[in-house]
């Protein structure tokens, strides 16, 4: 099941598929809640992380408006990881 909420006029946007959670700023993917099956490469350089559920999100090196979408989705607290880390944690989840 696909659901859709928009937040802050329809410029930031949760997309929910299944169990996970997609967080966007306008276009732009910025946060991830759900289920990780990670790599083991990906594993060995992020210890921390685990497959299984993960919460994380990219520093924002963006605005000061996706910094305000981030609060308003709730996002600022996650785990946040390198974008090269959080590319390979969407490809596999995607």
């Amino acid at each position: 099941m696909v659901h859709i909420e928009h937040l802050c006029n329809n410029k930031a946007t949760i997309v929910t598929i299944g169990d996970n959670e997609f967080f966007f700023s306008y276009t732009t993917l910025i946060g991830f809640r759900g289920f990780a099956p990670l790599r083991a490469a990906l594993l060995a350089k992020r210890p921390g992380l685990a497959p299984g559920r993960v919460a994380i999100r990219l520093k924002n090196s963006f605005s000061k408006t996706t910094e305000r979408h981030m609060n308003e989705l709730g996002i600022q607290d996650f785990e946040i990881i390198p974008n090269e880390d959080f590319a390979t944690i969407i490809d596999e989840v995607a």
